[in-house]
């Protein structure tokens, strides 16, 4: 008898494992892309309100991602080593619930196609490596779309009632850390309405249960909203620009720019793999979802002249690699293991290429990787605890300075940034009176005005401030700071000598 000829084994489907792999590739990027030491001041922010316990509210944005981020405290300290792994997760969890809605509107071998195309989006990737209240909806978002669309599928009531209390959850984590969040849900009513399984939606549970679910949830933070007065969280996300001129125009024209890398991958393996008429389930929702969050901003933009909405909308394009997958033929074995391969290439060359990216930034002088601001914030602090005695509770100066303080000095001094009370209501003059306060600023940043307001007679004194940053042979341009040291109401400076309380070493 002839032995059957032999065949190579079809290769195998894409894993959870491969969204490991490529977290610990984000996570190695994060980590080396960086000055040792860096966390975007955005994101030391974040971490600085996560002290404040478990508020309903903050000044600014909604609290979800600072209860995120203390949550994360009880199990790691937050440094500039965990908030890099957590980016890398989030970005992680983002690609792969794009994967799983793939997996429910296209063939196995064609979703893993959708996740490919994914990875080379930069609003999901590249753009959430700063981890602030924009990046996290690159997670949240496609987990909710994943639980809307589950929720639509559900067959039973018990089903439908599980997958609504998740959808229902997830919605309420979006919308408490963005309320931007807002045009996906509408877009998410708009699509059940035009599903069409819209009867069975209607008349089965989960979606009313995801409207309680969601009402529960958000009814704590709605009510500290109405106590606040609506100055707060709401005044910030509809604050106008103070940047851009012609908003709407740049919106349409800059943010679809997002969709070019996935866009060009897509025309490559269209001509590689050949096309096909959309074969996609849920076509109708998903392009609803694709477009309407876009097209909402857009209004959203005309009406208010919405600050900074260009980089609010990382995560509105996520399906959209799930409808161009839809649009290929399905993929021969051969084929979908080269791009398997291609895919795992491109996720090790990321995470090698952060120490050339790190030298780049650091040769061209770009500030957040030059400018020592937590050197000049750990000299600051040494300079305070030498006068004052004690280290300091309350670090005040421009943004960027004042937030550097908090993950640079070990006693994690909350921020007064800008010296702006409605932004820092944990800065009172009770508080004032009691801790001092530690003034770092920079030069042509305005702050050394406000910083002479905030003395109220108090004794204090000044110190010019100089360091610099080295990297494998390369020097950064020098930093100066003015530090103010304001003191504590009650005990004198233990050091008289205007020269003595100056002369402090970087440690």
């Amino acid at each position: 008898m002839t032995e059957p000829p032999f065949r190579k084994p079809a290769p195998a489907p894409l894993t959870p494992w491969a969204f490991v792999f490529g977290f610990l590739a984000f996570a190695a990027f994060a980590l080396t892309s960086r000055y040792p030491g860096y966390v975007h001041h955005d994101t030391a922010e974040i971490a600085m309100w996560s002290t404040l316990g478990w508020p309903a509210g903050l000044p600014k944005h909604p609290p979800f991602l600072p209860w995120l981020f203390r949550a994360y405290s009880y199990l790691v300290a937050l440094n500039w080593v965990s908030l890099s792994v957590l980016t890398a997760a989030n970005i992680a969890l983002g690609a792969w619930a794009v994967w799983r809605i793939a997996l429910i509107a296209l063939d196995v071998p064609r979703a893993a196609v959708a996740a490919v195309l994914y990875l080379l989006a930069p609003a999901g990737t590249w753009f959430a490596l700063k981890l602030n209240h924009n990046a996290i909806l690159v997670s949240l978002w496609p987990l909710t779309i994943l639980a809307f669309l589950k929720c639509l599928d559900a067959k039973t009531a018990r089903t439908s009632a599980l997958t609504g209390l998740a959808f229902g959850a997830l919605a309420a984590a979006g919308m408490l850390a963005k309320y931007y969040t807002g045009v996906l849900l509408a877009s998410c009513v708009i699509a059940a309405l035009a599903s069409p399984d819209r009867r069975r939606f209607f008349a089965s549970p989960g979606g009313y249960i995801a409207v309680l679910v969601f009402a529960a949830l958000m009814t704590p933070h709605a009510l500290w909203v109405l106590r606040d007065g609506g100055g707060g969280t709401l005044g910030y996300a509809l604050h106008e620009t103070e940047r851009e001129t012609r908003l709407l125009g740049h919106f349409l024209t800059v943010t679809p720019i997002y969709l070019a890398p996935p866009l060009l991958g897509f025309l490559a393996l269209r001509r590689w793999m050949g096309a096909a008429v959309l074969e996609c389930r849920r076509t109708r929702e998903l392009a609803i979802l694709a477009v309407m969050p876009f097209a909402l901003t857009a209004v959203l933009i005309a009406a208010f002249k919405l600050r900074g909405a260009t980089m609010w909308t990382l995560p509105d394009f996520s399906v959209v690699p799930v409808l161009l997958s839809g649009l290929l033929a399905v993929p021969l074995d051969a084929q979908l293991a080269a791009i398997k391969r291609m895919a795992g290439a491109l996720l090790a060359t990321v995470a090698l290429l952060g120490p050339v990216v790190l030298m780049a930034a650091f040769a061209s002088g770009e500030a957040n990787t030059v400018e020592p601001r937590a050197e000049v914030a750990v000299v600051a602090g040494h300079i305070f605890e030498r006068a004052a005695g004690r280290a300091p509770a309350i670090v005040a100066g421009d943004p960027q300075s004042a937030t550097s303080a908090f993950l640079a000095l070990a006693s994690h001094p909350h921020v007064f940034s800008n010296f702006d009370p409605a932004s820092a209501p944990w800065v009172t003059p009770e508080a004032l009176d009691r801790d001092g306060l530690l003034i770092i600023c920079r030069p042509a940043t305005g702050c050394d005005g406000e910083a002479e307001s905030v003395k109220l007679g108090r004794a204090s004194f000044s110190c010019p401030v100089t360091a610099q940053r080295r990297l494998m042979g390369l020097v950064g341009r020098p930093m100066s700071a003015i530090v103010t040291v304001v003191a504590p109401k009650g005990p004198k400076f233990g050091v008289q000598s205007e020269l003595d309380r100056c002369r402090v070493s970087a440690p």
